[in-house]
């Protein structure tokens, strides 16, 4: 074979090669990925798998969204963002108030977790609300009470590392939690219903008087209805 001495052509073939390398290893990717949406875990459909691009500093990763359930009536949501270069390590983190929704990739701990190469976690909760404040999922709903409450963390946990599992073919070898405020409540409950599901827990502010923080919460609003602070204050 006659060698390339040209600088241009040598240059070009160089780039091809790159080329031709990164759309063999996203296709790669995706199919792994995509692969997730036929995982069985038991009480659990897994309902999206998305490939997301490096965005920023956040390398890119699989993205799979699924649902649990602990009893009829339980409907507990839970993604997990799975990077490349995985560190083998778990960390689950979710959105505060009551929740209602899946931590998003900006979320602090879901964002620092995967630009150290964590696989990251979250869940809503076991309910799906308009915003954080929204509390309706619980009238006569035990179940979603009962999520809400602590079981959603271990249900999302336990689905959460069975897709490591199916993905990377081995599990988690440490799992940690990082949660403030009704996030960090969540923590305090996990330690307590379920002590071998993390190695370390972070409960920053946990919200544990849950029911003597909203009658508060009731009563401090109740006052300033009955005596409103003038605009002029």
């Amino acid at each position: 074979m006659k060698p390339v001495t040209n600088k241009g052509t040598y240059a070009a073939i160089v780039l091809a090669a790159f080329f031709w390398l990164a759309s063999t290893q996203l296709a790669a990717q995706n199919n792994n990925c995509s692969a997730m949406l036929s995982l069985s875990i038991p009480n659990t459909e897994i309902l999206s798998a998305t490939v997301v691009d490096a965005f920023g500093p956040l390398p890119a990763h699989c993205w799979v969204v699924g649902v649990t359930h602990g009893e009829s009536g339980s409907n507990v949501r839970f993604d997990v963002r799975l990077p490349d270069n995985w560190n083998k390590k778990l960390l689950f983190t979710t959105r505060q108030g009551f929740m209602g929704s899946l931590a998003p990739l900006f979320n602090a701990v879901i964002a620092s977790g995967l630009f150290r190469n964590y696989a990251t976690v979250s869940t809503d909760g076991g309910h799906q609300g308009v915003n954080i404040l929204d509390a309706s999922f619980g009238l006569d709903n035990r179940p979603a009470e009962i999520d809400f409450g602590y079981r959603g963390t271990h249900l999302a946990k336990i689905a959460a590392a069975a897709v490591m599992t199916g993905y990377y073919g081995s599990a988690p070898i440490h799992s940690y939690y990082d949660g403030c405020s009704s996030s960090g409540r969540y923590g305090v409950q996990s330690a307590e219903h379920y002590p071998g599901d993390f190695d370390g827990i972070i409960a920053g502010s946990p919200v544990v008087d849950m029911s003597g923080t909203i009658t508060d919460a009731v009563y401090i609003e109740q006052a300033m209805l009955t005596a409103p602070l003038p605009a002029s204050k």
